[in-house]
């Protein structure tokens, strides 16, 4: 039986690698680069409605990606035991299929807070199996790059330029 899941699920995720490929080499969002500057594309501005501007659906990509997926016992060892990493935040998550399907989970971000390394988990309800959607490195907070990030210390007149024994801490 275990065989007969595992052969589904491998055929599944082939059939599902291919959809992905053939939309991605198919679709219009993916624009070709050119250099010719003769080509002049005029300003879309979204019209604004109650909720705030309204994109076009024309002007969205939908960028195909490849997920993992597959039982528990199989993907969560890596994130538990090779990452070390531990929940950090849920969330119930929507999202869209290649073949334009909404599927509804139960998104799962674990973090090892040691070496900053995070996972992007979603469970479908009763389902044996999970998603791997992502998984990254440097988790931290957020910094405002525009914000000023480091003041200039000037050394007092009797201080050398090189070594000052005060230290400016600002919260």
């Amino acid at each position: 039986m275990l065989n007969k899941s595992k052969q589904i699920l491998m055929t599944l995720l082939l059939f599902l690698g291919m959809t992905a490929s053939a939309t991605m080499f198919s679709s219009h969002s993916f624009a070709i680069e050119s250099d010719d500057k003769s080509i002049i594309e005029p300003e879309v501005i979204p019209p604004k409605g109650d909720q705030g501007p309204m994109i076009p659906e024309a002007m969205i990509s939908r960028l195909p990606i490849m997920v993992d997926c597959g039982p528990v016992q199989m993907l969560m060892p890596d994130i538990v035991t090779k990452y070390a990493e531990k929940p950090f935040a849920s969330m119930d998550v929507v999202f869209r299929t290649p073949q334009g399907q909404m599927l509804a989970g139960k998104g799962t971000i674990t973090v090892n807070s040691d070496t900053g390394t995070w996972s992007y988990i979603v469970s479908f309800g009763e389902a044996e199996n999970i998603c791997f959607f992502l998984s990254g490195s440097n988790f931290g907070p957020w910094i405002d790059p525009s914000a000023e990030q480091t003041k200039q210390i000037i050394p007092r007149e009797d201080e050398k330029p090189s070594v000052t024994k005060r230290v400016l801490i600002d919260y």
